[in-house]
């Protein structure tokens, strides 16, 4: 999830990461809110519709940052007219939806956070990659893909100089398709490296143009993929989790709807990373504080999900247009039962195994054989195709199902 600078940039100005989530929640007080909750319930439907993300749980102040950002860079008077202007150009609902996503990210953000991961975390996964032969772990909130990168420097540097290699895979996933763009490509101004040294520009960097780019070897130990960590399914069998600056945008209601999956998808003896200011809440008990300044723990119970925790909050209601669809099923002939059967006949005898979804990705039809690629599940059954593949199939699903979204 592409996260805002909550952190740095208030309306009110700089905050020193010293100062904390207090600081920043005590400036945040003194900037008057002027939106009315009418006003944002618009601007968050609006939002929902357009970017289709819920913005509902993000934390109110720092919201309200960003849509009087926008009123000011508009120069428009006040935040009734910016709700008309969003009201009537999907354009400037889109740049708001930009607006909140966007936020300050580096390679080695926290340099001394990362030092003592290298020193502490990295060697621990690296020895038990070389006794599994794998190393899982999940960037979660990766953004423009800075701290995902990071992580592989790290686990590469510690890991070469190995007679028999681990396998790495780095899952790192946002809720920003258009950061994830820029993560896959791994093309940085000069400005993105501040915190690289000259050595690391060396091993795993080389000029184009005007920026540097990732080595192929690197991105190759990465998947960056959508995801949604209030929506979507956990990811599973992680032995590191780094989720940074991710719960600070959020409102604190939300923050346990967050960690629980996350530790459920660990490993026993799994580590988490967080970012500065931020705290496991009422879920402290499941988590030994390695570094309770930089906020690095390991995992010592596990809660299991009794019931998703992922559950999606509702969504706008958009109208199916039957008209359309019954006048061009009707004119090409589909209405016919024989054509329908005839069709899924030649489809189960001839074609793949294949599942019909949504665009809610909620299976509408079965042909073939699929279960080799199906849970065997229990209890109240699900539509959602990827509550229902295979664990190792939902992030290369999932990634292929963004990419056939139009506009994507």
């Amino acid at each position: 999830m592409s996260q805002p600078d909550a952190l740095h940039r208030t309306s009110c100005g700089e905050v020193g990461e010293s100062e904390g989530v207090r600081g920043v929640a005590a400036s945040v007080v003194q900037v008057p809110d002027k939106v009315s909750d009418k006003v944002m319930h618009e601007l968050l439907t609006l939002l929902h519709c357009q970017v289709q993300i819920d913005f509902r749980p993000y934390r109110r102040s720092m919201v309200v940052q960003r849509i009087e950002r926008r009123i000011r860079l508009l120069n428009l008077q006040d935040v009734e007219t910016y709700l008309q202007r969003c009201q009537a150009s999907p354009l400037e609902v889109q740049s708001l939806g930009r607006e909140i996503l966007s936020g300050a990210t580096q390679f080695f953000r926290d340099p001394d956070a990362f030092d003592h991961l290298a020193s502490t975390v990295v060697p621990a996964l690296i020895r038990k990659g070389v006794a599994t032969g794998c190393i899982r772990i999940w960037v979660a909130g990766c953004a423009t893909g800075e701290e995902a990168y990071s992580i592989a420097m790290l686990l590469r540097e510690q890991s070469d100089g190995l007679a028999s290699l681990p396998e790495v895979k780095i899952f790192a996933t946002d809720v920003d398709p258009q950061a994830l763009e820029v993560a896959d490509r791994g093309l940085y101004a000069a400005s993105h490296l501040a915190e690289v040294s000259q050595g690391r520009m060396e091993q795993f960097f080389y000029r184009h143009g005007d920026h540097y780019q990732v080595v192929r070897s690197l991105r190759e130990m990465l998947i960056f993929a959508p995801h949604n960590l209030l929506e979507d399914p956990p990811l599973t069998k992680m032995d590191l989790i780094v989720c940074r600056h991710v719960l600070m945008s959020m409102d604190i209601s939300f923050h346990a709807k967050i960690l629980t999956p996350l530790q459920f998808a660990l490993q026993p003896d799994g580590f988490l990373f967080l970012g500065q200011g931020e705290s496991l809440g009422d879920l402290d008990h499941l988590f030994q504080a390695l570094d309770a300044k930089w906020h690095l723990y390991r995992k010592v119970r596990h809660l299991p999900l009794t019931s998703p925790a992922w559950t999606p909050v509702e969504r706008p209601v958009r109208p199916l247009r039957h008209d359309v669809t019954q006048a061009a099923s009707h004119r090409l002939g589909w209405h016919q039962p024989w054509m329908g059967r005839t069709i899924e006949h030649l489809l189960a005898t001839y074609g793949p195994p294949t599942l019909v979804v949504n665009d809610q990705l909620e299976i509408l039809h079965i042909m073939g054989d699929v279960s080799p690629y199906m849970k065997k599940l229990s209890g109240v059954p699900s539509l959602s195709v990827l509550q229902l593949l295979h664990d190792d199939l939902c992030l290369p699903v999932r990634t292929v199902l963004q990419r056939l979204r139009p506009g994507v």
